[in-house]
């Protein structure tokens, strides 16, 4: 991908809606960044360990709160 086209994901992961959106999500976002993209991820996360794991993959991670925002 010669001119980074960035890619934004929405997914939201917590206790009620689970968390296997997210990862299939996670998985998609590094198949881009392997081929050169870029990649902004929001969502509301709830749990830290999918938070941290989104952005130590080196995606932007925009947060979202509040159960409004599905």
């Amino acid at each position: 991908m010669n001119d980074r086209i960035n890619l934004i994901i929405r997914a939201d992961a917590d206790s009620v809606i689970g968390t296997g959106h997210i990862m299939r999500c996670l998985a998609l976002t590094q198949v881009w960044q392997d081929k050169g993209g870029k990649v902004t991820f929001a969502g509301k996360i709830d749990n830290d360990d999918h938070r941290n794991i989104a952005e130590s993959a080196k995606k932007i991670l925009i947060t979202m709160g509040g159960s409004d925002s599905y």
